[in-house]
């Protein structure tokens, strides 16, 4: 899952995706929250397309590939395709996601067109055990406690009900931006998925 090189560049972000739908979307998850986002631009990307974002330094917007006028780019994948980060401290994040979003909404009234402030990813939908491998593997890769996995998949083990187990969401901080990631398993149905949120507004 970590180990497939990247397959093109293109830009300061080497993006390689080609965009096959624009859409309108209503409302997207946005950092901790959920955002209403009228007009923003939706890229679906094909599963297996690798990518590569640059954030050893603040992206802008191009970088982002946000549209003139919005707050939010969004990129996602109906499956997953691996994504790799370039962080400050020579740190690199690689990981495998199906949705990835840039939003300038801490920008405040000048989010229309000021830089990104935030980026977002999140995994696609899994059992427990590929999912606690990929939190461990990631809070390594960021400097964090890999104890967290552990403990959050002893937790959703033993989980009963309707309520959704997330791992402890400790900020990390990586140069400029603090970075979140978290486990999410749900009893329900016995499937977890992990949440990237990086913000530096």
């Amino acid at each position: 899952m970590f180990g497939r090189a990247l397959a093109s560049e293109r830009g300061r972000f080497g993006r390689s995706l080609r965009t096959v739908a624009i859409a309108v979307v209503a409302v997207t998850a946005v950092g901790c929250g959920t955002q209403q986002a009228d007009g923003d631009d939706t890229r679906e990307s094909k599963a297996g397309e690798d990518v590569t974002y640059d954030l050893t330094t603040p992206p802008t917007r191009a970088d982002a590939g946000m549209a003139d006028g919005e707050k939010v780019a969004i990129d996602e994948t109906d499956e997953g395709r691996l994504v790799s980060l370039g962080l400050p401290g020579d740190r690199t994040l690689e990981t495998e996601v199906s949705l990835v979003t840039f939003d300038s909404y801490a920008a405040g009234v000048d989010a229309d067109t000021a830089d990104p402030t935030g980026m977002d990813m999140h995994t696609p939908r899994m059992d427990l055990s590929a999912a606690t491998t990929v939190l461990s593997e990631s809070l390594r890769q960021l400097g964090g406690a890999v104890k967290i996995a552990e403990d959050w998949r002893r937790a959703a083990e033993q989980a009963q009900g309707t309520e959704t187990v997330r791992s402890e969401n400790t900020p990390l901080e990586i140069g400029y931006l603090t970075a979140r990631v978290q486990g999410r398993y749900s009893p329900i149905d016995q499937k977890a998925s992990i949440s990237y949120t990086l913000y530096w507004g």
